[in-house]
């Protein structure tokens, strides 16, 4: 999830878009060869000096992704998963006013 300014959003909508489409291929690349991604990530990453951490990093990322739907591309976002998160966040005084999630979260560009 990224999270930028509205007026920004508009404004940049091209750029954002292809933005999202080279991270969410690179993420995919990563998924399907997560061996390759330790490695590099040795290479490029200022935080991933240990392969062996990169692989359990890669590996723990690729768990915890949401399947791949039809119709729902990957960094799809589960809506009800979030309103129900936001909810329990107002429920427990976290958060003061109510969040309506599908009006904060913008899913165009997926």
């Amino acid at each position: 999830m990224f999270v930028v300014r509205e007026d920004t959003l508009r404004q940049k909508k091209d750029l954002f878009k292809a933005f999202l489409k080279g991270y969410r291929d690179s993420a995919a690349w990563m998924m399907a060869n997560p061996e390759e991604a330790a490695t590099l990530a040795g290479k490029y990453a200022i935080d991933g000096t240990q392969r062996d951490i990169n692989l359990d990093v890669v590996r723990l990322r690729n768990a915890s992704a949401q399947p791949v739907q039809a119709g729902k591309p990957l960094g799809s976002f589960d809506l009800a998963a979030l309103q129900k998160g936001a909810d329990a966040y107002r429920a427990l005084g976290m958060v003061q006013k109510q969040i309506k999630v599908s009006d904060v979260v913008d899913t165009s560009l997926l």
